[in-house]
């Protein structure tokens, strides 16, 4: 009996790590098509209710909207920053930092381990009439959720802190976008 009952606990064992890895392999799914898309865009409500909005065309180049009258435009790690038609180069130590924080992975290899570990699937939702399917983990002190739409890419993130709540909208996936030097 007692056998049974260990093969049966080794059983579930080895099952859940099956679900597991089949989640967050799920997961990682998504943060692959994104990785893949040639362009999108994000828009951003943060927790103090501000929004973002934000462009990306394949390879390197984003075009960020963080206010009203200020757009910031980067460029492999070369930025570019246009506030109210005042144009600046930001020296490359800024824009070095600025690239790396701007980044298509949705977990780093540090907070690798902590995904891993808190991943759960939390099944096929509906989502603004659409079917996505919805992930959740902690992150560096984070909960995220996101939601899954067509071909594993994501269309919003959902994410809670200390701060607050911040929404990300992704939309217009491989749609050509032209993002250039500001003119100035």
């Amino acid at each position: 009996m007692r056998r049974i009952g260990v093969f049966l606990m080794a059983a579930a064992l080895l099952g859940s790590t099956t679900a597991y890895a089949g989640t967050f392999g799920a997961l990682s799914q998504c943060e692959a098509a994104l990785k893949k898309a040639t362009s999108w865009h994000v828009h951003m409500r943060m927790a103090d209710g501000k929004t973002l909005t934000m462009d990306y065309a394949a390879p390197h180049r984003w075009r960020i909207v963080p206010a009203p009258g200020i757009t910031e435009v980067i460029i492999g790690s070369t930025v570019y920053m246009d506030m109210a038609g005042h144009v600046m180069q930001l020296p490359a130590a800024y824009g070095a930092k600025i690239a790396r924080t701007v980044r298509i992975h949705m977990f780093d290899a540090a907070t690798l381990a902590q995904v891993r570990r808190s991943v759960r699937d939390l099944g096929v939702q509906t989502l603004d009439g659409k079917p996505v399917h919805v992930f959740r983990y902690v992150a560096n002190g984070q909960t995220e959720t996101w939601y899954v739409g067509a071909h594993d890419l994501p269309v919003r993130a959902v994410i809670h802190d200390a701060k607050g709540t911040e929404v990300l909208r992704y939309s217009r996936y491989d749609v050509p976008v032209s993002i250039q030097p500001p003119a100035g």
